[in-house]
């Protein structure tokens, strides 16, 4: 039993160095490439910075994103509320998430 915990314990491990994260803002409209961000994590500080910098090129007055739980953290809210920016999401069973 101890040797099967310790195999599953290294296989999520080694699955966990496999995962990462490409946050991207692109402009709808021109389909230009404002900002990106590439990480290991799926933590909420690379997405923050990539909306930081990108809101430093331009601001939206809506922002689009999927619903992962990055994008509905109160901190990615607050960034959004204090730019002036409106939030916007993607509705869930959309085409792209079957």
């Amino acid at each position: 039993m101890e040797k099967k915990l310790q195999e599953e314990k290294k296989a999520k491990e080694e699955y966990a160095k496999k995962v990462g994260q490409l946050t991207m803002q692109i402009d709808w409209y021109s389909r230009y490439l404002v900002e990106w961000e590439l990480d290991e994590t799926l933590a909420l500080r690379p997405v923050v910075n990539a909306v930081k910098k990108a809101f430093k090129i331009a601001k939206p007055e809506i922002f689009n994103s999927d619903q992962r739980i990055q994008f509905r953290s109160p901190w990615y809210s607050y960034i959004l509320s204090e730019n002036n920016v409106k939030q916007s999401m993607d509705g869930r069973g959309r085409w792209p998430d079957k």
